[in-house]
């Protein structure tokens, strides 16, 4: 949620920054916002699929890249007319209003509720991770080799 805070901030300096020298501080705090955002969105989404569906992580980790790629296509084409409408500094500020919108939905996912789940399926569930707690049986092979090497 910081990163996120951070992020738009950062983005919305950008637009008052008259040479590079001036651009190093918001597109530094951009890019520590955007690291904070990304390192902890995909074990968040993993404890979310954990904690409210099966744990099947392969999915939401799909949907996820999914969701970058479609971002990365998309992102750019709908910037370009954007710019051209309203300006690269109002396209800015938008960005920036979006995401501090977005910041009360984060607050919303502190605290996911859980799945109800029915008796057969807890029941389906104990007996699952009971036999998978049972002892492995390893026996002892050997293999034997010929170590001796004729010269």
């Amino acid at each position: 949620m910081m990163g996120m805070f951070v992020l738009a901030i950062s983005i919305s300096l950008v637009p008052y920054c008259l040479d590079f020298y001036m651009l190093i501080g918001p597109l530094s705090l951009m890019g520590f916002g955007l690291a904070q955002v990304c390192t902890c969105m995909l074990p968040h989404i993993g404890s979310l699929v954990d904690h409210r569906h099966m744990p099947v992580y392969g999915s939401a980790y799909a949907i996820t890249d999914n969701a970058f790629g479609l971002a990365f296509a998309v992102g750019p084409a709908i910037s370009g007319p954007l710019i051209d409408t309203v300006g690269f500094a109002w396209t800015l500020r938008g960005v920036s209003v979006i995401i501090l919108l977005f910041l009360p939905l984060v607050l919303l996912l502190r605290n996911p509720p859980g799945r109800a789940r029915d008796a057969e399926e807890e029941e389906t569930m104990l007996v699952t991770s009971e036999s998978t707690e049972a002892a492995p049986n390893y026996s002892s092979t050997t293999s034997t080799r010929n170590t001796t090497s004729e010269q």
